[in-house]
């Protein structure tokens, strides 16, 4: 675990990112999910694999998701947007986490989404406490994927759905 932390975990990304936004030439005021797509959703496919699934999974707005390997928040933010679903994001790094509440304010989202440190073999919530989870293409990273699944299971209320 200490070498995926370790290896997701760019130092000062959050500038990063903004110093691109102001090179494009972007108005910070005004900044949209998709002006932060290029960086904001890294998994394959990107936004048009996010949007498809927003589809398939069929979440409504009254809803609590949990994304479990948020990253910086991409789909989590666009998966609120699209729903009006609250969503609750995890992932092991922290700076990712940082990036990912930064980047929330500034779309001026930060009522809907939220975002912890957290490993998916431990989730820091109650049983039943969410009406469906999110993980896109974090897997791959989880070693132990059995503990991950059983994770899962608890959190997610009876009835609800997982899109993995």
């Amino acid at each position: 675990m200490k070498n995926i932390h370790s290896y997701y975990s760019p130092n000062d990304l959050y500038n990063k990112i903004i110093d691109g936004l102001n090179k494009l030439g972007k108005d910070l005021s005004k900044i949209t999910l998709d002006d932060l797509q290029p960086v904001d959703e890294f998994h394959i496919r990107g936004d048009a694999a996010t949007k498809e699934l927003i589809k398939l999974a069929g979440f409504t707005p009254e809803m609590h998701i949990l994304d479990v390997g948020c990253g910086i928040g991409g789909s989590t933010r666009r998966l609120s947007d699209h729903t009006g679903c609250r969503v609750t994001g995890i992932d092991l790094s922290e700076e990712y986490i940082d990036t990912s509440q930064r980047l929330t304010q500034l779309l001026n989202m930060q009522e809907r989404v939220k975002f912890h440190a957290a490993s998916a073999l431990t989730l820091p919530f109650d049983d039943n406490s969410f009406d469906g989870v999110w993980s896109l293409q974090m897997n791959m990273n989880v070693e132990d994927k059995l503990s991950w699944l059983e994770e899962t299971y608890r959190v997610l209320k009876p009835g609800g759905r997982a899109v993995l």
